[in-house]
């Protein structure tokens, strides 16, 4: 087989320019997951579009309220920001669970996304965040929910000569908690049987806004089951628990994720549909995501 072609963009027009014009031509970013791929003759790219050369992918700001990551911003660098780990410690505790360290400072952001694997760690987090992705060609730039980014196993939603560039973190505010649980088949350097992200928004006692997203147990990462918030937050000076008023945030949808039909396996790999379900059910994995976000 011959080897690819290795193009180093400079800016994400030349990046675009070249995605368009070359037929086969695949973005490199830390390469964890595509290297592999190709090992293994999963995938032959002609060509090989390197950004890691592109300077603005590679900073975390604080922009009008939300944080920017550039999607070259590796795991390391993730844990290593003071700004991730005060306003956004979610995608710190997700990420200081994703392999080892030779893993970490090559593993970035956006390609942890763009690949597109649906145990990928920072998906359930982004999501429950309520991040969103900003794609760039050279028609221009548009955004995306993180959770509309993920068509299916390694497919994403990108279209010809687009760039992932960055994603955007909303500040979640005061009285607000997330917490992330990962279960794998050893305790440490594993991809997730099931993963999921859990945030809360807690208001006079109780539960203003819930959300839940569990990784690995579909296709594509699932957002939703907001029930284990319902069945675990009382209000205080009421009496006894009540049920908890939970509301979707503005342009957004969060449905119930019913473990049958829902959670289903996106690949033989790991485990079965019945080990995902049992895991996502409530009681497990998908609902002691929520305990420590509430305390």
């Amino acid at each position: 087989m011959k080897p690819p072609r290795y193009v180093a963009a400079s800016t994400v027009a030349e990046a675009s320019s070249i995605l368009v014009a070359e037929e086969g031509a695949h973005v490199l970013a830390g390469g964890t997951d595509l290297v592999v791929r190709m090992r293994d003759g999963l995938v032959r790219p002609a060509v090989l579009v390197d950004i890691q050369r592109i300077p603005d992918l590679a900073a975390i700001d604080s922009i009008d309220g939300h944080l920017r990551i550039g999607a070259t911003v590796t795991v390391a660098a993730l844990l290593e920001s003071s700004q991730v780990r005060r306003l956004t410690p979610l995608l710190a505790e997700a990420g200081a669970q994703m392999g080892a360290v030779q893993l970490r400072n090559l593993a970035t952001v956006g390609g942890n996304l763009a690949s597109a694997v649906p145990s990928a760690d920072l998906a359930p987090p982004l999501i429950v965040l309520g991040a969103v992705a900003r794609i760039a060609a050279a028609a221009g730039e548009r955004t995306l929910p993180i959770e509309e980014f993920f068509v299916g196993p390694h497919r994403n939603a990108l279209r010809p000569g687009e760039v992932l560039t960055a994603v955007d973190v909303p500040r979640s505010g005061e009285g607000s908690g997330a917490a992330f649980v990962k279960f794998g088949r050893r305790s440490a350097q594993v991809l997730a049987v099931v993963n999921a992200a859990a945030w809360v928004r807690l208001q006079q006692g109780g539960v203003e806004e819930a959300r839940i997203a569990l990784g690995a147990g579909a296709p594509t990462p699932l957002p939703g089951c907001p029930a284990p918030a319902r069945q675990r937050c009382g209000g205080k000076g009421s009496g006894g628990p009540r049920k908890p008023s939970i509301r979707e945030p503005p342009g957004r949808s969060w449905q119930p994720c019913k473990r049958e039909g829902k959670v289903r396996p996106a690949g033989p790999t790991r485990t079965n549909k019945k080990g995902r379900g049992n895991l996502a059910a409530p009681g497990s994995i998908g609902a002691t995501g929520i305990e420590p976000a509430t305390s």
